[in-house]
């Protein structure tokens, strides 16, 4: 999959105490850059004072020299709700009010007060895999309120598990990421519907072993601890966690190392794990 378009695009991403920016052009990514972000800025993925929170996100633009008024925003998973549904075989005309009855019945926000999309996974003789994903739609217009506020026009709000799984294009995998004393398990099973858990850190990243072990440990009382034949889930590591020294209990691999081929070209200074969602939004 290639971007969408030559024109500069902004992708951004409030999450796991960090907020990290980054601009792509013709394909490639040309400027990046990230911040701490504390606890009290957002509330469950929920910009709580969008004004201060714009302001924040000015300065990285300015500090990082990103010019790109179009903007595409990663919204934490704590905020959104992601279905993916097998429908019947039926005519492609007919997807979108079939997707309709499944964001009613399924999502637990009253259709009515979410900004809900969906999209359609793969079709066959058998059926059509879709995704159908919502968020409180006061949320998102208070993130649209926060990039009018930066100066920028958001043309995308796609829940973060999304962006994250096309970076890496696998369909079998536990990601383990960190920032700034949040650590995110999530995990993705055959495009099924992403299983997302969190913690909080310690100070002192000696001390994050534990915490990381509780996460894979929950995972592994998850229904989709084991896929084909039983063998195990790979588990990669992003964020602040590829540079750290942790003495795994599984085998681990830094996602820097396993991005997804199609993604936009990227200097080799760039870490790209501390940036999946960002760049699996220029891909959209």
């Amino acid at each position: 999959m290639k971007p969408s378009s030559t024109r500069p695009v902004v992708c951004i991403d409030f999450s796991l105490g960090r907020l990290t920016v980054l601009e792509v052009e013709n394909g490639m990514v040309i400027r990046w850059g990230r911040h701490p972000l504390e606890s009290q800025w957002l509330r469950n993925g929920d910009p709580a004072e969008p004004e201060r929170v714009a302001s924040m996100l000015r300065e990285l633009l300015q500090a990082t020299g990103i010019t790109a008024t179009k903007a595409r925003l990663a919204l934490a998973d704590e905020a959104a709700v992601i279905r993916i549904v097998e429908l019947p075989r039926m005519p492609q005309r007919h997807l979108a009010r079939a997707a309709r009855f499944v964001a009613e019945k399924e999502i637990s926000i009253p259709i009515a007060m979410a900004a809900w999309s969906w999209d359609l996974l793969d079709s066959g003789p058998e059926g059509n895999r879709i995704c159908v994903a919502a968020a409180w739609r006061d949320v998102v217009d208070r993130w649209a309120q926060v990039a009018s506020g930066a100066g920028l026009e958001l043309e995308l709000v796609e829940p973060r598990s999304l962006a994250v799984a096309r970076a890496l294009g696998l369909e079998q995998v536990i990601v383990l990421d960190a920032g700034h004393r949040r650590a995110q398990l999530l995990l993705l099973v055959d495009q099924r519907s992403p299983y997302v858990d969190q913690v909080t850190l310690e100070t002192v990243p000696d001390n994050w072993r534990e915490s990381l072990t509780r996460l894979l440990q929950r995972a592994d009382r998850h229904q989709f601890e084991t896929v084909r034949e039983g063998s195990a889930l790979p588990v990669l590591i992003a964020g602040d966690l590829e540079g750290a020294e942790i003495e795994w209990s599984v085998p681990v691999r830094r996602a820097s190392d396993v991005l997804n081929g199609h993604m936009p070209l990227r200097p080799p200074e760039l870490a790209g794990g501390g940036y999946l969602a960002n760049l699996g939004m220029a891909m959209r």
